[in-house]
């Protein structure tokens, strides 16, 4: 599996892309709905063609706290077995 991670913000350190959002089969996003709405209005025809599965996190978190790493595995590892079993 390869994984590439960028975000939303206009101070990422990597923003999203067309380019990544064609290379992803499957996108994760933090929170659905600012970041959805953001990914919809600058990439409309993307968001009809692409899987995009919302982990519900809130964006409190200081950039790779252990707590935020543990969530993260945690749904993005429940997510991949749903995606796994709907094939």
């Amino acid at each position: 599996m390869d994984v590439r991670s960028a975000g939303t913000a206009e101070d990422a350190d990597v923003s999203v892309t067309q380019e990544l959002l064609d290379w992803a089969d499957v996108i994760f996003i933090m929170e659905e709905a600012w970041q959805l709405c953001d990914l919809e209005r600058r990439f409309p025809k993307m968001c009809v063609k692409k899987k995009i599965i919302s982990l519900n996190l809130a964006d409190i978190y200081d950039f790779m706290s252990p707590e935020l790493v543990r969530l993260l595995k945690l749904r993005v590892e429940y997510q991949l077995r749903l995606l796994g079993e709907a094939k």
